[in-house]
């Protein structure tokens, strides 16, 4: 772990009292600084944002450490009231019977072999009603 303590000299500056830490792990390396016009401050603010950083590091890690049998080497992370509730539904699925199921409507992989009552009407010659009453009084 490294700790800096400076005060900036440029006069433009008003946060000139800089803390900065660097602290180097197995996994990533923390960087933090913070700047104010107190240098306590500095140092505060800068020790907030470094747990911070910590806290989600070490978050990230237990999620990937499992044992074999599925428990995290830190222990359970459930609490002793979630055990002692018992099993708990977490999905549910049904099963149908066969004779349940819809009918199958087979694919068609053209066009052309399903037709529909507009595309037969457009396909069929008009005839004419006079035409159609000599047919029923011929059949009659």
């Amino acid at each position: 772990m490294e700790l800096e303590l400076r005060v900036e000299k440029n006069p433009s500056i008003a946060d000139n009292q800089v803390a900065e830490v660097t602290v180097w792990t197995k996994g990533p390396t923390l960087r933090v600084t913070e700047a104010s016009t107190d240098m306590k401050a500095s140092i505060d603010q800068l020790t907030e944002k470094l747990l911070r950083q910590v806290e989600h590091v070490r978050g990230k890690r237990k999620g990937r450490q499992v044992r074999g049998n599925g428990v995290p080497w830190g222990g359970s992370m459930s609490s002793q009231d979630e055990e002692e509730s018992g099993p708990q539904i977490v999905k549910t699925k049904q099963f149908h019977d066969e004779a349940d199921e819809r009918p199958k409507r087979p694919r068609c992989s053209s066009s052309s072999s399903v037709t529909t009552s507009s595309s037969f009407a457009a396909r069929t010659p008009s005839r004419s009603t006079s035409s159609i009453a000599a047919e029923a009084a011929a059949t009659a």
